[in-house]
């Protein structure tokens, strides 16, 4: 109990929150732009392990292509695995949105403990610093608590800023370095996280090794994630429809048009043909009073608009004077789930570029790529997931093909946990009965996910994989196709007036 009764003190009594104890300041000629500041948080008590926040500083020394300011700072928060901090792998976690603070998962999705209603603090068992070391990182600038005077417009340039804090990290700590590293994150880390990777790997005097990507309900690919929106939505991707029968019917006549809208945009990228596909894609995406992020939920009126009201206690909790001040955060840091300060600075056009290319470049480096999704999410369902997993070009193509059409099934605690398909270093993951963010939904299940992949190289065999959490399997509700009928098949081909001639054939096919 004196754990939990440090974890309440932190949040209620400001007063007696105590700074962060300084560690060093980092910095590398080759990154003269670059600064990273490291604390060692001493009040903020939601794990007993070693942990480290900070920041890493745009310096104003110089320019940089995006324009580096005093004040452009990217903060981190750093969790040691609860097991064995020198063996076991290092993990940097990213939230998406863009502009949705990585925070929120150490309360609310894998990280060290949840909090309650009431504001109760409590361990988290299906942490995934149960066997791993986990840093959690808020950017682009202006997530979160990272705060900036410029703003960060694109993936690529977004990663230039991750691929410094990583290099001054692995300096400072050597022994990270050491370790197996891996990147993973869900939403528009799908975007993030294979360009991230592909900069590391590119690097001139490569310090960094990424053994593995995992991508849970990711945005790679803006046309499979349109042409599966009918199909989930209506009755064909493992649950019920939940749309009026006109309101599918109208969704099934416009999506031809959005699909070659859609493809126009990400192949030309004019700012003329991508406004074309908002207009000729705005009946896909009818979600009304339903939850985005799981089909079946409403979604009630949050403070932070995310249907979940408990991010609004998270947010509370990070923006509380107490925790900044544990953590060395400016007070005068408004700190939001989601960031509505960023998105209006970001490229609204950088989500139309697929990455589904980077990861092709991923996979033919022997990285391994963990493309997981809960079958319950709307916004980035497993349907498109699916699709453009089945549609890679790599030398494990066909294998990859043929082994989507029959999934393995994957157990946890002797129930169905989904289904799995897996050639080489591909593996996509059904995860059944969790919505758009899996470790919330199904913890246990995710954890177990979690540890299969980085301590048994991705093995979803019946061997158990490594876990010291006291655990059985949790309670959660299992997977149901009550509803009637297999997900149909459903292919949209394109094709372009002008040119009389196909564009682009989709094929949402949920074996």
């Amino acid at each position: 109990m004196q754990w939990l009764y440090f974890a309440i003190f932190a949040i209620f009594a400001p007063v007696q929150a105590l700074a962060p104890r300084f560690v060093a300041s980092v910095t590398e000629n080759e990154l003269p732009l670059y600064k990273l500041d490291v604390n060692e948080p001493r009040t903020i008590n939601v794990d007993k392990v070693k942990q480290y926040s900070g920041y890493l500083t745009v310096r104003p020394e110089s320019s940089s292509f995006f324009g580096g300011k005093k004040d452009d700072r990217l903060f981190f928060w750093l969790f040691e695995s609860r097991n064995d901090p020198r063996t076991d792998p290092i993990v940097l976690w990213l939230n998406g949105g863009p502009g949705c603070s990585s925070m929120q998962a150490i309360l609310f999705e894998n990280g060290p403990s949840t909090l309650s209603d009431n504001n109760v603090v409590t361990p988290n068992p299906y942490s995934w610093n149960n066997n791993a070391t986990i840093i959690y990182l808020d950017q682009p600038l202006n997530v979160g608590y990272s705060v900036g005077t410029d703003k960060v417009r694109t993936t690529q340039q977004a990663a230039e800023d991750v691929y410094s804090f990583l290099t001054l990290l692995f300096k400072q700590f050597p022994e990270y370095a050491d370790l197996p590293f891996h990147i993973a994150g869900e939403s528009y880390a799908g975007r993030y996280i294979p360009v991230i990777a592909e900069r590391i790997m590119d690097a001139r005097n490569r310090a960094i090794t990424v053994e593995s990507i995992l991508m849970g309900n990711g945005l790679v690919d803006v046309v499979a994630e349109y042409a599966s929106y009918y199909p989930m939505l209506c009755g064909q991707g493992g649950y019920k429809e939940v749309l009026d029968p006109q309101v599918c019917s109208k969704m099934q006549k416009d999506l031809p048009q959005c699909i070659s809208d859609l493809q126009s945009c990400v192949d030309y990228g004019t700012r003329s043909s991508c406004y074309k596909s908002s207009g000729s894609c705005s009946s896909q995406n009818q979600f009304g009073k339903l939850n985005p992020y799981d089909i079946r939920l409403p979604c009630p009126q949050t403070r932070t608009n995310m249907c979940y009201k408990g991010l609004d206690n998270v947010q509370d909790f990070f923006d509380s004077s107490a925790v900044k001040t544990g953590l060395g955060v400016d007070q005068d840091v408004t700190y939001q789930v989601c960031s509505t300060n960023f998105n209006g600075g970001f490229d609204r056009w950088d989500r139309y570029e697929p990455t589904k290319h980077n990861v092709t470049t991923i996979l033919g480096q022997g990285v391994r790529v963990l493309v997981y999704h809960g079958d319950k999410d709307i916004i980035v369902n497993w349907l498109s997931g699916q699709a453009w997993t089945r549609d890679l070009s790599w030398s494990g193509h066909q294998q990859f093909v043929d082994a989507i059409k029959s999934p393995k099934n994957w157990t946890v605690a002797n129930k169905p946990a989904g289904q799995v398909s897996q050639v080489g270093a591909l593996t996509f993951l059904r995860v059944y009965d969790a919505g758009h963010m899996v470790p919330h939904d199904q913890p246990a299940a995710a954890l177990d996910m979690f540890n299969r992949w980085i301590h048994q190289k991705g093995s979803f065999e019946d061997a158990a994989p490594p876990s010291d959490d006291g655990q059985s399997g949790g309670d959660w509700g299992w997977h149901d196709d009550s509803w009637g009928g297999g997900p149909a098949t459903v292919t949209v081909t394109a094709t372009r007036p002008r040119y009389s001639r196909p564009v682009t054939t989709v094929t949402i096919r949920p074996y």
